[in-house]
């Protein structure tokens, strides 16, 4: 039996709303000691590392990390149905898991002074669903290639 689309149409909306909620609440929901630091500068002008809980920081990341993209994979599920789309999505998420994620970690953990400037973007790739939101237009003009 085939599924109706309304099913699709809601679990494209249900992942929206996950990315929307997940980022309204983020101070509540997960452990930052960034957001009371935008620039972390003391009275000299150097740039100093905030105090973290270093096992919490990197559990409530991970953990962001896998909603905000699990959230992306149900958009990409709702809009196209199609394996080869979840399976690349999960795949693009994996890699964010495995090699971009310990990047941001490494340079928060051990270079924050020299690289502040450069962490707030790629705390924008890892924390928030750019990938996800990149590869959906991707999708649409695959399905668009292929019907021409």
């Amino acid at each position: 039996m085939k599924t109706p689309k309304p099913f699709y149409i809601f679990l494209a909306i249900l992942g929206f709303l996950g990315w929307i909620i997940l980022y309204v609440f983020q101070h509540e929901l997960f452990y930052d000691p960034f957001k009371d630091y935008p620039i972390p500068i003391d009275r000299n002008g150097h740039i100093f590392l905030p105090p973290i809980e270093t096992g919490k920081f990197i559990l409530n990341k991970v953990f962001r990390y896998l909603l905000n993209d699990l959230c992306g994979i149900l958009i990409v599920y709702g809009l196209f149905q199609r394996k080869e789309f979840i399976k690349l999505s999960f795949y693009i998420m994996l890699f964010g898991l495995i090699f971009i994620l310990p990047i941001y970690f490494i340079l928060v953990f051990n270079f924050f002074t020299q690289v502040f400037p450069f962490l707030n973007h790629i705390h924008r790739l890892v924390m928030n669903p750019v990938l996800m939101l990149i590869i959906i237009p991707a999708f649409y003009y695959q399905i668009k290639n292929e019907k021409e």
